[in-house]
């Protein structure tokens, strides 16, 4: 099982993201592939329960990626 430390970069830039990875904004230079990208990305986290950091996460900027009502939610470490 993958444990360790994800940065997230731009991947994810606000919490909407992981209930609405498919949706677009201005920074996915290649929309289609951004959407993909957050979908595998946010289903690895959560699957293999690895911590994710990021700029645009809420403090403490680290937690983990949960599923909850068919979509992904965010749960800072504490």
């Amino acid at each position: 099982m993958p444990t360790g430390l994800i940065v997230g970069g731009d991947a994810l830039v606000h919490l909407i993201y992981f209930q609405h990875p498919e949706w677009k904004y201005a920074g996915d230079h290649v929309p289609d592939q951004a959407i993909a990208t957050r979908r595998k990305l946010l289903d690895w986290l959560a699957t293999y329960r690895s911590k994710l950091i990021g700029f645009h996460l809420p403090y403490p900027g680290v937690g983990i990626v949960g599923r909850k009502d068919g979509a992904y939610r965010f749960v800072p470490a504490v």
